[in-house]
């Protein structure tokens, strides 16, 4: 398989520095070239799959993902509905705020 072009994972910024975007949407022909090639997780949130990719274009020799990474969940936990309804009535916060505050428990 050929190697895809990834240029659209990344951007120049107005100093003409060119550097990665996060949470951008990789087309699927992308994520299955390194998910064959390298084994990525793909089981993860779409910034983990882009990091994953971006770690194995600037050291392409890597045989493992050495950065150590618990990685963002795909979704939240078996029970979070209930955990947020929770949070934003104690709260009073709206329930996008509410899971971005969940998000981060769950990753420390």
């Amino acid at each position: 398989m050929k190697k895809p072009n990834t240029e659209l994972l990344y951007q120049i910024n107005e100093y003409g520095i060119k550097h990665h975007i996060p949470n951008v949407e990789i087309p699927e022909d992308i994520v299955q070239y390194y998910k064959e090639k390298y084994n990525i997780r793909t089981d993860v949130h779409k910034t983990c799959i882009s990091c994953q990719i971006r770690q194995y274009e600037k050291y392409p020799d890597q045989k493992n993902f050495i950065i150590p990474c618990k990685f963002i969940p795909n979704g939240l936990p078996q029970g979070s509905k209930t955990m947020l309804n929770e949070i934003v009535k104690n709260t009073n916060v709206p329930i996008e705020q509410a899971k971005r505050f969940y998000y981060q428990l769950l990753i420390l």
